[in-house]
């Protein structure tokens, strides 16, 4: 499936955040009524799509595997913060949302779920900013791409990917955008289940070295 390799312990954890999402939806607002009834489909698989272009993309060259980062903003439901956690242990994921009910419903997935790899916060980037610098940040359709990289390219290493989950088809409107101090292409996903592609716009942030 996306050609990832999923351990038993793996499909069993997602399996068991998929029933947390469904249990706690109505409480914690989390996706709509109409999306919980195909959360694996149009949520979980979309993001596991997005896992599988991670373990095949290319990483900032001073990046190292047991320190490798991710920020995740917008976490919400955790789409796709939570999804990469499961599949990739290694990775050291922040979960950041601004909304204090859907941080709450954060925290419990993580300690439900044992999520060692995991930190979340409940904050407003755009208004206050984000401490730190990471080799990955991710957003699932948050704001507008062009106006994302303005608020997260500071926070980026050199080399370091923002990956924006951004269209459901191609058409005129799926672009690459020109940013100031990133070069940016467009990921074509296949989701099973689902009749329309999925984008991924990516921008890597440019060296600031000679």
């Amino acid at each position: 499936m996306l050609g990832l390799s999923l351990t038993p312990a793996t499909v069993s954890a997602l399996h068991a955040y998929a029933d947390l999402v469904r249990s706690t939806n109505t409480a914690f607002n989390l996706v709509s009524r109409q999306d919980i009834d195909r959360l694996e489909t149009r949520h979980i698989l979309d993001c596991l799509a997005m896992v599988a272009f991670l373990k095949s993309a290319q990483w900032p060259p001073d990046s190292h595997e047991e320190r490798r980062r991710i920020l995740d903003i917008g976490s919400g439901a955790g789409l796709p913060g939570i999804v990469i956690a499961i599949a990739c242990p290694e990775l050291e994921v922040t979960l950041v949302d601004r909304s204090a009910r859907k941080h709450r419903f954060l925290q419990r997935a993580v300690s439900t779920l044992q999520l060692a790899n995991v930190a979340t916060k409940c904050h407003d980037v755009v208004a206050q900013g984000i401490e730190g610098e990471f080799e990955i940040i991710t957003s699932r359709a948050v704001a507008p791409v062009a106006q994302m990289w303005i608020w997260l390219v500071s926070h980026l290493v050199d080399r370091g990917m923002f990956i924006h989950m951004s269209f459901t088809a191609a058409g005129p409107s799926c672009e690459s955008p020109v940013l100031t101090g990133g070069s940016t292409c467009l990921v074509p996903l296949e989701i099973p289940g689902l009749a329309e592609r999925h984008w991924l716009t990516v921008v890597r942030k440019e060296s600031s070295h000679v």
